[in-house]
């Protein structure tokens, strides 16, 4: 079965998660009567908290699991990969979804600023054809001239701290 890491991680300033935490083996053998084996799917690991982190960490951990049961191996090893991170913004294009067929809309402005956090090791690769941000046509209300900026796609491994603006003011002409 697999096995899920139980961890609270607490990180330096400027630190963080470069990758999800993983354990090896990722999966463990699991043995007993079939009535307590048929109710599993996964195990956790004994929770554990990590302070301070600012670097890559390994750590021998037992696997939880119920009486009666063994285990092959009854340990894993966490891998806690912690990483530098700094800010980075970046402009992009605002493209227009649900347009209707024979009509322009002009969106002021026509692109968004985000900033974000990134692991000094991605920070080169981070460039505006990572990101897809929209507005949504068929959302605009009567009540309103803006339409609200919807980030569709980004890297996962970045946390966004701001977009600006957060919605954009459009008009439309018939063409």
């Amino acid at each position: 079965v697999p096995v899920e890491p139980d961890v609270s991680l607490h990180f330096n300033p400027q630190y963080n998660l470069k990758e999800p935490v993983s354990s090896h083996p990722q999966q463990v053998l699991i043995t007993g009567p079939a009535s307590v084996l048929d109710t599993i799917f996964s195990l956790k690991t004994e929770h554990k908290t990590f302070e301070k982190l600012e670097k890559t960490i390994e750590k021998v951990v037992s696997v939880i699991h119920p009486d009666k049961t063994d285990l092959k191996p009854e340990k894993v090893t966490l891998k806690i990969p912690a990483e530098k991170f700094t800010e980075k913004e970046l402009k992009i294009p605002v493209q227009i979804k649900n347009k209707p067929a024979g009509m322009k809309i002009k969106l002021f402005p026509s692109e968004v600023k985000i900033s974000f956090l990134v692991g000094l090791g991605e920070f080169e690769n981070i460039t505006p054809e990572r990101f897809s941000a929209v507005v949504d046509f068929d959302k605009r209300t009567q009540e309103s001239e803006n339409l609200e900026i919807i980030l569709e796609k980004q890297p996962s491994y970045i946390q966004i701290l701001r977009i600006f603006p957060q919605s954009v003011e459009y008009l439309t002409e018939t063409e």
